[in-house]
């Protein structure tokens, strides 16, 4: 019995949980079983293969009522054409393959399964080559760009949750979101893109930042009040965050001011 509870498990006997007895305060130790962790595809290939599995199981579950309606998972993958494109796609992004792309966009491009093939991997590239994980070298950029996708995620998936939903609690989500873009190698998003991009939440959401935003914007990206009132910011609001800044970011926001002023007028 325990050879079978340990074939797919490892057994951890470090845990410990508390017990009491009466008053006293006693630590048992007791086994813990842990599932090992499915490894992370390596390749946008290895990436089709996994998913193509996943959807075999999901097409021989098609008809068995688990109490709510069938629900495919893996949708993009059901179709066997797709499946294929997919495959022959992943082979040559991983290879770097610039030629092979072209060949395949030229053979089937105007079909409907490539189009559903190249949004697959344009969702799944950015799992494989995430620009946050510092491990992943060797990026096939050439091979990507042929095809028309990108590992690189848009501003909306890294930044919109903290816009939308945490910059009302007051906190530094955004701004250190933004520090992050902006420093990582792997995206060439600026500043200006970030500019643009909150603009256009404030002007369709209403996005109002605060006041941590608006001391990493002065502070850090040398915004003057100008810039500050092109994404909604009230004076009163500036002022606020002026009054706790440095000595240093004070004299620096208002040289600023100062020097765009004529710019505006």
């Amino acid at each position: 019995m325990e050879k079978l509870l340990t074939k797919n498990k490892e057994c951890n006997i470090s845990n410990s949980l508390p017990v009491f007895s009466g008053k006293t305060f006693i630590v048992e130790k007791f086994p813990f079983y842990k599932e090992k962790e499915i490894a992370k595809p390596k390749t946008l290939f290895d990436c089709v293969k996994y998913f193509s599995k996943v959807n075999d199981v999901e097409q021989d579950l098609v008809g068995i009522s688990f109490g709510f309606d069938n629900i495919i998972l893996n949708e993009e993958l059901s179709d066997k054409k797709v499946r294929h494109l997919a495959e022959e796609l992943a082979v040559a992004i991983d290879n770097n393959c610039v030629w092979r792309i072209k060949d395949l966009k030229k053979e089937y491009g105007q079909l409907k399964e490539f189009s559903l093939a190249k949004d697959f991997l344009n969702k799944k590239c950015k799992e494989v080559w995430n620009v946050f994980d510092t491990r992943v070298k060797n990026i096939p950029h050439e091979s990507m760009k042929a095809l028309g996708i990108t590992n690189k995620p848009d501003l909306e998936s890294i930044l919109g949750d903290s816009v939308r939903f945490y910059e009302k609690d007051g906190g530094n989500s955004t701004s250190r979101i933004i520090a992050t873009i902006l420093s990582n190698e792997n995206l060439d998003y600026t500043i200006s893109d970030i500019h643009k991009f909150l603009k256009l939440h404030h002007e369709k959401e209403k996005f109002n930042c605060n006041p941590k935003t608006i001391e990493y914007l002065i502070s850090s990206q040398n915004y003057d009040k100008y810039k500050l009132f092109d994404l909604g910011v009230g004076k009163i609001s500036i002022y606020k965050v002026y009054k706790g800044l440095s000595l240093k970011n004070k004299c620096r926001f208002i040289f600023n001011n100062l020097r765009n002023f004529k710019k505006v007028a």
